[in-house]
Order: structure tokens, then sequence, then C-alpha cells
């Protein structure tokens, strides 16, 4: 009887950027294998080093000779993935080697910041931090106590609720207590939301604009003023911080 050999494997060997929704890796063989050769004992699949869990149905027979295999979990970002496949899957007169390949997943980048990077003027007022991203992101490490962080000066903020737009791919949060005027201010999300492939932390730097004096009403050296004015006013660019506004 004919020897399956390897026709095809999907994603190809190599291949980066593959998006983290893949459904499934797939190995093509010229005829099929023995049904008593496709166990799971047989194909293994690494992420970056370590066993996956497989899915109990896997290998999926597709016919035609090919085979479907993905982790339980799904496909995560970042990350490089080695398939391995027995050598007995050919049979007595097949291949005495494993077939393996390997393939990598995207690690998102980012696409925007609000504010932006350096940013010297940022209204204090402003309600929410953002950042989006090309590709998928980890979304369990997103919410890993300390993985997002947001310095004041080097003092870490409490931070309000992280949310998560995965068809936006946009991550929004903000300190509990809000921005202070004339300050500087670094956000790091962590590396881990990039997957393994990620080798440093999302980071960057703003300050918020400093209130300079705009208006005061009535004007400075101002005469003949009614004395049922209401109150005197006086305007600042932004808004000064509530704890000086007393």
């Amino acid at each position: 009887t004919a020897v399956p050999s390897l026709v095809a494997v999907l994603p190809a060997n190599e291949a980066s950027g593959v998006l983290s929704d893949l459904t499934e890796a797939q190995v093509e063989f010229s005829v099929p294998i023995d049904a008593d050769q496709a166990v799971l004992d047989n194909f293994v699949l690494l992420r970056d080093g370590q066993p996956e869990a497989l899915r109990s149905t896997d290998p999926e027979d597709r016919g035609e000779g090919v085979y479907g295999l993905a982790p339980e979990s799904g496909f995560r970002v970042g990350s490089t993935y080695t398939v391995q496949v027995s050598p007995s899957v050919t049979g007595p007169l097949g291949t005495d080697q494993p077939i393996t390949w390997q393939f990598s997943t995207a690690v998102p980048l980012v696409s925007s910041l609000r504010p932006a990077s350096l940013a010297s003027d940022v209204s204090p007022s402003l309600s929410a931090l953002q950042l989006t991203f090309d590709n998928a992101i980890d979304e369990g490490a997103l919410r890993g106590l300390g993985n997002v962080q947001v310095l004041e000066e080097g003092r870490a903020l409490d931070l309000g609720e992280i949310a998560y737009n995965p068809d936006e791919g946009m991550v929004t949060f903000a300190p509990l207590l809000g921005l202070r005027a004339g300050t500087g201010y670094q956000v790091i999300v962590s590396s881990a939301v990039g997957g393994p492939l990620q080798g440093s932390d999302y980071a960057w730097g703003f300050s918020t604009a400093v209130p300079s004096l705009v208006a005061v009403l009535p004007a400075n050296e101002a005469s003949g003023v009614l004395s049922d004015l209401t109150e005197a006013q006086v305007e600042f660019s932004v808004p000064i911080d509530a704890d000086q506004a007393v």
C-alpha cells in the first residue's frame, strides 16, 4: 500500500505574523494515515517549547489525507508554535524521522495613543487614557495584577476598570482620582499583553498642561465697577487641581 508522505502544512513552515484567531494547524499527507495512528499520542503541539493541551477530538480528520489540530484554549498572540508528528503515522515503510514544522503568531503593535507620546499640554480633565493595537492582544495578561500602570511623577496610581474592545483593538483606563495639572505621567502596559515574542513593555509618557492666567473679571485696574457685582472671576487656560481650589 502507498506510504503516506508529507504534502503540505498550514500555516507554512517558519510563517510569522499568523493571526491568533487561526482555527487550527493542518498537515496534509499524500494518502490518509491509518485510523489507529490518527491519535493524540502521535501529534504534539508546543508553545514556546512547552506542550499545549489539544482538543479532545484531535487530530481532526478533514478528509483527503488532511488532519487538523489546535490548542484546547486556542492560539495565543506573539507565540512560537511547533508541531511534531510521530513518524509512525507513515507506516512501517515510511520515514523514521518525526515530521515537524513551526510558525509564530502576530505580535500586536500599538497603532495609536491617547494622549500622544510626549504630549506636553494634555488637559487634566481628560477622562481616559487609550492605546489601540493593530492585532489581538492577550486579554488575560491585560487583566493581570500590575500589568497596566500609570505613574504620576514616579508614583503608581490606583486605576478604575480596564476596558478592552477586541473589535477595535482599544484598551481604555483612567486613574481613579483623575489627572493633575502641570504633572508628568508615564503609562506602562506589560509586554505579556503582546505574548512571549514582545520583547519590551508598551510604554509612553506625557504631561498635563500648566494652568496659565487667561483673564480676570473685572479687568485689572478697572474702576467704576458697580457694587451689585455678583463675584470676581479668574480664568485659567486649564482647570486647576481640586485640592488647590480652596
